[in-house]
């Protein structure tokens, strides 16, 4: 159990409950009082500092592939999309629900079994500096950029600034790993051709970029599309044509991973 100090709670308070639930052993921060006495616990002298510790090391013996998804919107569901084509090829985890800050991240990184191939990991941030940290736990073989929009912008204090600490997942990417971003986004096409990486890039959209539809209609079902690649008819369940972008996201994907397009349509 790893006990957190939040700002109305204090998981401290709860170590003795756990352990009684059937817990092995807790963290312990070493400037808490009250430490409770005849319950298994490992000293530590931030919990929180530990946890992110835990992950990155955890994160070091998995010999999976990473694929991190961030963006203003679209996150989820291009995760899910990922999720789903890459599980027809290959054992796969993704992040469970939204569970995608300096908090869940790392929850979801040491929830990896030893045996998945393919961990899809959502990177959401509201702030500046939270990449890095996200980046330098994961340090994704694929990043995946959605959308920049006015999210947070609060905090950011301008759509630059976002589109900024957005792109800054690919300071952690693999060095022979991939950038797959969202062309329609003009604000992030244009930071992508501003600062371009040694890694491969390619961009996608439904009217631009390197993957791009050629023609799409619509079914009982949901959509089905054809792009610029090949002649091959994607099915979607989904109506909605900016749903297009994010299964484009997952075909890039796919086929990274070695998946034909009938194996990534099975996902879909």
């Amino acid at each position: 159990f790893i006990p957190l100090r939040g700002e109305r709670v204090n998981g401290h308070d709860f170590v003795v409950s756990v352990i009684g639930q059937g817990a092995s052993a807790s963290l312990w921060q070493a400037d808490q009082p009250h430490r409770p006495e005849n319950v298994p616990l490992i000293i530590v002298k931030n919990t929180y500092e530990a946890l992110i510790k835990l992950a990155k090391s955890y994160r070091q013996t998995l010999k999976a592939t990473f694929i991190g998804v961030t963006g203003s919107s679209g996150k989820t569901t291009t995760k899910d999309l990922i999720a789903a084509v890459a599980s027809q090829g290959y054992p796969t985890q993704k992040t469970a629900g939204n569970q995608n800050n300096e908090i869940g991240l790392p929850l979801t990184i040491l929830g990896l079994d030893r045996t998945t191939k393919v961990a899809i990991v959502e990177m959401g941030i509201d702030n500046f500096g939270q990449m890095d940290l996200l980046g330098q736990i994961v340090k994704p073989d694929v990043a995946v950029i959605t959308s920049i929009s006015e999210s947070h912008i609060d905090n950011f204090g301008s759509l630059e600034a976002i589109c900024q600490q957005k792109y800054q997942i690919t300071h952690w990417l693999n060095e022979k790993g991939l950038l797959i971003y969202n062309a329609e986004t003009p604000l992030l096409k244009e930071y992508a051709q501003d600062h371009p990486l040694k890694q491969r890039m390619v961009s996608y959209g439904v009217k631009i970029g390197d993957l791009r539809v050629k023609a799409y209609h619509y079914l009982e079902s949901g959509l089905a599309f054809t792009t610029n690649m090949e002649d091959y008819e994607y099915k979607i369940p989904f109506f909605g044509e900016y749903e297009i972008n994010n299964a484009l996201a997952a075909i890039i994907c796919g086929n990274a991973l070695g998946e034909t397009a009938a194996e990534i349509e099975k996902g879909f």
